[in-house]
C-alpha cells in the first residue's frame, strides 16, 4: 500500500535556487534550548511530530543533559537560525535524516537546498539515508521526493494519532518510511 500522495497538485518543480554555501549546520548548544522549546511547543510544529505533547523546560533540560540533542543540528542561513536538521546515526544500518524549517522561513524556496545540505552531511557517515514522515505533510513529502527519497516497500505504513486542525481528533494518520534511492 502506498501511504504517500502524489506531489502537489500544481505539478510545479519548486526547486530552490538558494546558494547552499550560505547555509550551514551546527551542533545544538544550551543557549539554543529556549528557541527549540518555543518551536517544539507550537501546535503547527507538534502536529507533524510522532510525539506531540508539550514539553517543559525541566523535561527539555533532562533531554539535553542526556544527549538528546546529539542527532539535531541548527540550520543557519545568512547568520540566522532558520530551522533544524536531524542526522541520527544511532540506528544499526541507516542514518535517519529530517528537516524542519522554522515557520517564518517557510515558503521562501529554502527547503530543497537545505535538505540537500542535510543529506550531504549525513551521507558522510557512510550508511543509507532514511526518514519517517506523515504522508499528509505534503510540503515535506514533496521536498523529500525531489531529493531522491521514495517510500520504503519493506516497511508497512504505520498509523499514528496526531494533532489535526480538521477532522476526527481520534483518527489515525499514515506515517511512512522513505529511503534515499540513487
Amino acid at each position: 500500500m502506498n501511504g504517500l500522495p502524489a506531489d502537489d497538485a500544481s505539478g510545479k518543480d519548486r526547486r530552490s535556487t538558494v546558494d547552499v554555501e550560505a547555509a550551514s549546520l551546527r551542533s545544538v548548544v544550551e543557549s539554543d534550548l529556549p528557541l527549540l522549546r518555543a518551536h517544539r511547543n507550537k501546535e503547527s510544529t507538534r502536529r507533524w511530530l510522532e510525539h506531540q505533547s508539550l514539553i517543559t523546560e525541566a523535561q527539555q533540560n533532562v533531554w539535553y543533559q542526556g544527549g538528546g540533542a546529539v542527532a539535531l543540528r541548527i540550520i543557519e542561513y545568512q547568520g540566522k537560525p532558520i530551522g533544524l536538521a536531524r542526522i541520527d546515526s544511532s540506528g544499526a544500518n541507516e542514518v535517519l535524516v529530517g528537516l524542519d524549517v522554522f515557520e517564518q522561513y517557510r515558503g521562501m524556496g529554502l527547503g530543497c537546498s537545505l535538505f540537500r545540505l542535510v543529506c550531504s552531511e549525513a551521507a558522510k557517515l557512510g550508511s543509507p539515508l532514511a526518514l519517517w514522515v506523515f504522508a499528509e505533510n505534503l510540503p515535506a513529502v514533496s521536498i523529500y521526493r525531489k531529493s531522491g527519497f521514495v517510500e520504503d516497500p519493506n516497511f508497512p505504513v504505520r498509523y499514528l494519532p496526531r494533532i489535526a486542525p480538521e477532522g476526527d481528533p481520534d483518527a489515525l494518520h499514515p506515517y511512512v518510511k522513505m529511503v534515499f534511492q540513487e
